[in-house]
């Protein structure tokens, strides 16, 4: 919850912080909240910031993610 909270807090001091995001899609990955996970990486996926290689690995986590969603 704390790593959450100091994450969200990040996030709007600085809005679409690319760290940040990847940050709070695995914090909701790892509570089982399989929405926000996904969500946060669509979003991370989107940055103008994210370079191809973390784009790749960002596209696996979603994958990883509905996958967990679907199984739960």
């Amino acid at each position: 919850e704390e790593a959450e909270r100091e994450n969200q807090l990040v996030l709007a001091a600085v809005p679409g912080d690319l760290a940040t995001l990847k940050n709070l899609a695995i914090i909701y990955r790892q509570l089982k909240m399989y929405n926000e996970a996904i969500d946060y990486a669509q979003q991370a996926l989107a940055s103008p910031q994210s370079s191809d290689e973390e784009r790749t690995q960002l596209r696996l986590f979603i994958n990883e993610v509905q996958k967990r969603k679907e199984a739960s």
